[in-house]
């Protein structure tokens, strides 16, 4: 395996830990009515709500971030 693959293989791991490492404070939010998504997020997504008929959140792994956009009525 090449360095450059190495360090990207590591970068993945790291970025899963630190996942797992939230996912029960994100699955617990969602069940306090709350969302995952940041105050920049909903800005962001919100300027473009109108516009949005449908999106994928496609770094979204467990769905947390899916179900934070269904709560927010951004998509359907």
């Amino acid at each position: 395996m090449t360095k450059e693959h190495e360090l990207n293989k590591m970068a993945w791991n790291e970025a899963a830990a630190f996942y797992k490492a939230g996912l029960k404070k994100s699955i617990e939010l969602l069940k306090q009515g709350k969302v995952t998504f940041l105050g920049p997020e909903i800005k962001i997504l919100n300027k473009y709500k109108d516009q949005l008929k449908m999106c994928v959140h496609l770094q979204c792994a467990g769905g947390t971030d899916t179900l934070s956009g269904l709560r927010l009525n951004l998509w359907v």
